[in-house]
């Protein structure tokens, strides 16, 4: 999955145009009309396969006038023509689009792209937590204003915090349905296991659509003597325990010498963190059990293929589900042998790659 579906309403597309072309700027709405530009700009974006509700005789329609005698919205729609011409790109029309309240649950695409949509806040809220799609509508789009942003964080040696709110102090939960976790070292430490329950009890939603099984790849270094087996059924139990409701699927890779960043990518977010998601050890105090960073290091949360200040994230994003497709794509079945080099244990099911 290395372009971006899209699936935007011709409703939403032209109040979009007609937002940006009669805005009257002022400083408290100008973070507003930022969202809108950088919702133009995704539209017009090369990596996003666009799919919109229109029709061929529209779309001849439009080809047809003079430029005249076109208004705001089909002057719009023959600029984006132009331009996704140019970049061999075409507009995916009305016999593929796809309404939000028709997602098909079997369809990866469908369930990694982002929607945007006239219909109101609270349908939208709903398939966010049913499909974990992203949704964004006219009455919502000011709770969006992270695609604009990086909303990491810098972490300070030797900083503490409680086991309670540990990485939900810097991971937002964000709707998604699907994760890949690297790094090399998650595992390979006494405390991992408090630094992975918090991680996925902060991004994982607390149950799906019924039809949606939520899917996880986990790639890590494992020493000889480590058992796979037993992280994958360790990971598996701590799962259930903290999300009893969901369904998932979980692929355990070991992956030695193969992958180097420490990253955490879902259908919505990427995130990544320079000294790894071990970064936080425990300490044991009289009555609880508290932790603090080992090192500096810096964590970014960005929201990829929305074309922001931050030029490298869509392409770490498209770097990551490429690299982890060619990994799969080569990697074996665990056959009970731990010193294996590289192997898998799960079901190998993740709809980021496909």
């Amino acid at each position: 999955m290395v372009k971006k579906y899209i699936y935007c309403e011709k409703k939403f597309f032209d109040l979009c145009m007609t937002k940006i072309a009669n805005w009257n700027f002022c400083e408290a709405n100008f973070e507003e009309l930022k969202l809108w530009m950088c919702l133009k700009e995704t539209i017009f974006a090369n990596d996003i396969i666009l799919h919109l509700d229109i029709t061929d005789g529209e779309l001849q329609l439009i080809r047809s006038k003079n430029n005249n005698d076109l208004t705001l919205f089909e002057k719009s729609i023959k600029n984006l023509i132009i331009h996704k011409q140019k970049v061999g790109a075409v507009i995916k029309k009305n016999d593929s689009f796809v309404n939000i309240d028709n997602i098909d649950t079997t369809n990866a695409k469908q369930l990694t792209a982002y929607y945007l949509t006239c219909c109101d806040s609270k349908k939208c809220e709903k398939y966010m937590n049913d499909y974990g799609v992203l949704a964004i509508c006219p009455d919502n789009i000011k709770d969006f204003k992270s695609i604009l942003y990086d909303n990491g964080t810098a972490i300070g040696k030797n900083e503490q915090v409680a086991k309670n709110i540990l990485w939900k102090k810097y991971i937002k939960l964000n709707p998604c349905n699907s994760l890949i976790l690297i790094d090399n070292y998650i595992l390979q430490k006494k405390h991992y296991i408090y630094n992975l329950e918090n991680i996925i009890d902060s991004i994982l939603p607390k149950s799906l659509n019924n039809n949606v099984i939520f899917q996880i790849y986990v790639f890590t270094e494992l020493k000889f003597f480590q058992k796979i087996k037993n992280f994958y059924d360790e990971i598996k139990i701590l799962i259930r325990k903290i999300r009893p409701k969901l369904k998932f699927d979980l692929s355990l890779f070991k992956c030695n010498g193969y992958f180097h960043d420490r990253i955490i990518a879902t259908n919505n977010v990427y995130i990544s963190c320079g000294s790894g998601f071990n970064v936080l050890d425990f300490r044991r105090e009289i009555s609880r059990i508290n932790f603090i960073s080992t090192e500096m290091t810096v964590l970014n949360v960005l929201f990829p293929y929305f074309p922001t200040d931050i030029k490298w994230g869509t392409m770490a994003y498209k770097n990551l589900i490429k690299e982890s497709f060619n990994f799969v794509n080569n990697c074996n079945e665990y056959q009970g042998k731990d010193d294996d080099y590289n192997f898998f244990i799960g079901s190998k099911q993740n709809r980021l790659i496909e």
